[in-house]
């Protein structure tokens, strides 16, 4: 069905906070899709406004409270962790415990529309380390209007965390925008248009404020198979340093291939080009590729690649990260859950002339995560983990080894 396929997508992929990346792995965000929307995906019943209200009405939850269609439906995890060689500073590895305290909750205002916030305390051991309450709320809408299927989110996320780019633990405050709207041309044509901002600001760092489009035309080639070519373009303005625009250029195609083999493809090219002081261009190729093979219910296996451009926190910068990685998530013995991935990243600092600091420098960055876990109570879940985090980096002080270990435990009404 092309237009739940579109809706799906659509919400699965509304931008969330792009932080940067952590050294430590960020607490496991709570699914903030309407839940009547949910159920109409899952249950691929036709998108009309009567059958959302019948699907809102037959699946009824246990809320911790109602008041009116507003439902609250509660959440919270902990996480300790003991690791080695992370980063307060560039160059100063230290070892230190760390307590993630996070409760929140998630409204419920009927078919269309939720909010979830949820806030966290980063609590550690070690004195050189600042402890700090980082803050998560999204809010997201849909609605069906004149044949328009429209998507709406606004995010706001703080962190105070060790942050691999900058080699520090490092202050951040992150506002994002997004609107989708998609549009069933006929059987087999849709379009789909996206609209995004983000508001980044960084103590220490350039304040940056982007803007950006992306718009796509998806044709049903058959059953099995969607096809789509795309065009957009973005604005970058730092409070210092280069401004940036960029134009990007790509053709995706999803394909189930089986019944238990999915493949998600995209490629294209970006033009990114940095406005102010000594200028200066790139043009690389940009990609995507996920593979996901599900043999059955227990076991779902997945290997990916991408390569991407964004703005660093950094003055007059933009990186370059190209991935690999694998994911296995296999049930065990009923009750248990193994996951366990591989990832390695090249990170290519691309700068403007003598306005960039970090011009050229390079990262190799390889990242081992393993998690067992069980459920509690229906809705809980407990979990052991184990990562390991490796940077080797030209521009030396960037460079850690990190490992950690710890264990986890959720609930959520």
């Amino acid at each position: 069905m092309p237009f739940l396929t579109a809706v799906g997508l659509c919400l699965l992929f509304i931008p969330a906070a792009a932080l940067a990346q952590n050294v430590i792995e960020p607490a496991p965000q709570p699914p903030v899709v309407p839940p009547a929307l949910q159920a109409v995906m899952d249950s691929e019943l036709p998108p009309d406004t009567a059958s959302v209200q019948s699907v809102a009405a037959a699946t009824p939850g246990l809320p911790l409270f109602q008041v009116g269609p507003v439902v609250a439906l509660p959440h919270f995890f902990y996480r300790f962790l003991y690791g080695d060689g992370i980063q307060a500073t560039p160059g100063q590895h230290s070892t230190t415990a760390i307590n993630d305290i996070s409760p929140g909750i998630l409204l419920d205002f009927g078919a269309h529309w939720s909010l979830d916030y949820t806030p966290t305390w980063n609590l550690y051991s070690n004195p050189i380390f600042k402890d700090s309450v980082g803050e998560d709320a999204q809010i997201v809408g849909w609605a069906i209007y004149g044949g328009w299927n429209l998507n709406f989110s606004q995010g706001y996320t703080f962190q105070d965390q060790p942050l691999i780019e900058t080699g520090s633990q490092t202050s951040e405050t992150e506002y994002t925008t997004a609107f989708d709207a998609d549009y069933q041309l006929n059987t087999n044509l849709s379009a789909n248009f996206g609209v995004d901002q983000t508001l980044r600001f960084a103590p220490g760092f350039p304040n940056s404020l982007e803007w950006s489009t992306m718009d796509w035309l998806n044709y049903q080639a058959s059953r099995r198979l969607i096809v789509g070519l795309g065009g957009g373009l973005g604005y970058v303005d730092e409070s210092t340093g280069s401004n940036e625009f960029y134009l990007r250029s790509e053709a995706r195609l999803t394909l189930h291939a089986t019944d238990k083999i999915t493949i998600v493809a995209s490629g294209g090219l970006e033009d990114r080009q940095f406005i102010g002081q000594a200028g200066g261009s790139t043009n690389d190729p940009i990609y995507h590729l996920s593979v996901e093979y599900r043999p059955d219910e227990s076991t779902t296996f997945s290997v990916g690649a991408s390569r991407q451009l964004a703005v660093s926190l950094f003055a007059s910068e933009s990186t370059k990260t190209t991935e690999l990685n694998a994911k296995l998530d296999q049930r065990l013995l009923k009750n248990f859950y193994l996951d366990a991935e591989v990832s390695n990243s090249t990170v290519d600092y691309i700068g403007a002339g003598s306005g960039s600091a970090s011009a050229g420098r390079g990262d190799d960055q390889v990242s081992y995560t393993v998690r067992l876990s069980t459920t509690f109570l229906r809705k809980g879940t407990i979990a052991i983990l184990y990562q390991r985090n490796r940077d080797s980096s030209n521009f030396g002080r960037y460079g850690f080894s990190s490992n950690q270990f710890g264990f986890e435990s959720g609930y959520r009404f």
